[in-house]
């Protein structure tokens, strides 16, 4: 399955209500194991850069086609990607790291429609 998200696509980083904040990994491959549960809170600290909901960001790619964490509520059965985003605004602009799929909205805020559209 290809990705939804199309390099150069405009995003918004922000994760559930709770806590939007999003962590951006420094490594897709960290980031994957964290998805996994394979993971220690200085891995994290170490890894991560907290960054703030609703922070603007631009997509690079995705790096796997997809995954099923068994932690993400909500996904029941449909695929998470690893994306790869350089942040355009905050503290950490200009950083490049990798989030989930499910920590991305489109450039309005809205939720991306990760499924693809029939023609």
């Amino acid at each position: 399955m290809a990705s939804p998200i199309t390099r150069g696509a405009r995003l918004v980083l922000v994760s559930n209500e709770l806590d939007p904040d999003v962590f951006l990994w420094d490594s897709a491959d960290r980031l994957l194991r964290y998805t996994m549960g394979d993971y220690s809170v200085e891995t994290v600290l170490k890894h991560t850069t907290l960054v703030h909901a609703y922070s603007r960001a631009v997509a690079l790619g995705c790096k796997y086609p997809a995954i099923h964490p068994s932690y993400v509520a909500g996904t029941a059965g449909a695929p998470v990607f690893i994306v790869g985003v350089r942040l355009a605004s905050g503290r950490a602009s200009g950083r490049n790291g990798w989030v989930l799929s499910t920590d991305i909205r489109g450039p309005d805020g809205q939720d991306l429609t990760l499924q693809r559209r029939r023609r």
